[in-house]
C-alpha cells in the first residue's frame, strides 16, 4: 500500500491523503488507501472473533478464539506433520514495525515449509514473464533499458494498477537511457 496520512477524531476517519514524504510512493495514493475509510466504518465489518455453533454464528472472546486456534492447529500438526500447516504473510506486515519484527519468529515457531506471501501469490508470475521477455525480473530495470513500450491494460473491477508519477518517468526515459544497454541472454 502507498504511504498515507490519516487524520482522525474521536475514532472517526476525517481524511486520508497521500504522504508526500513517503520514499516509496512519493505522494501517490492508490484506490486501496482511499477505500480504507469505507472499510473502517463498514457496519458489516467484523470487530470481534466469530465462532460457528449448531445454532449459527456468534461472537466469542479473543482469548477463547486463540485457544481454539492453538488447539486445532496443534491437532492437525500432530496428525499430519508440521507441513500440513501453511502460512500467508500479507502486505500490511511490511508497514508495521511490530509485525515485521515478530513474523520471523512466528514462522520459525510453526516450522512449516509452506510459506506464501503477496509476492508468491500475486507478483511472481509478473517477475517470471519479465525475466523471459527482458532478461531480468525487475520491471523497473527492464523499462529503463527499452527503446519502446506498448502498454496493454485490462480493467478489473475493484482493482487499479498505476505507476506513481508515470508521465514524468516516461518523459525522463525519452531523454535517454538511464543505464547502459546490456545484451539479453536467454538460456
Amino acid at each position: 500500500m502507498c504511504g498515507i496520512v490519516i487524520e482522525h477524531r474521536d475514532g472517526q476517519v476525517v481524511s486520508i491523503k497521500p504522504d508526500r514524504d513517503d520514499v516509496l510512493s512519493r505522494g501517490h495514493i492508490c484506490p486501496k488507501a482511499v477505500a480504507l475509510k469505507d472499510l473502517h466504518e463498514d457496519p458489516d465489518r467484523l470487530r470481534r472473533p466469530m465462532r460457528r455453533a449448531s445454532s449459527g454464528w456468534g461472537e466469542t472472546s479473543w482469548e477463547s478464539a486463540f485457544e481454539e486456534i492453538e488447539r486445532r492447529i496443534g491437532e492437525v500438526r500432530v496428525r499430519h506433520g508440521n507441513d500440513s500447516v501453511a502460512l500467508y504473510v500479507g502486505n500490511p506486515t511490511v508497514h508495521n514495525l511490530g509485525a515485521m519484527l515478530a513474523v520471523g519468529d512466528f514462522i520459525r515457531a510453526v516450522r512449516t515449509k509452506n510459506l506464501y506471501s503477496a509476492t508468491s501469490v500475486d507478483q511472481l508470475p509478473h517477475m517470471v514473464a519479465s525475466c523471459m521477455m527482458f532478461g531480468t525480473s525487475s520491471d523497473a530495470r527492464a523499462r529503463r533499458r527499452q527503446d519502446a513500450a506498448v502498454r496493454l491494460h485490462r480493467w478489473e473491477p475493484g482493482r487499479l494498477r498505476r505507476i506513481p508519477h508515470e508521465r514524468a518517468r516516461l518523459r525522463a526515459a525519452r531523454r535517454g537511457p538511464a543505464c547502459a544497454r546490456r545484451p539479453v541472454h536467454r538460456g
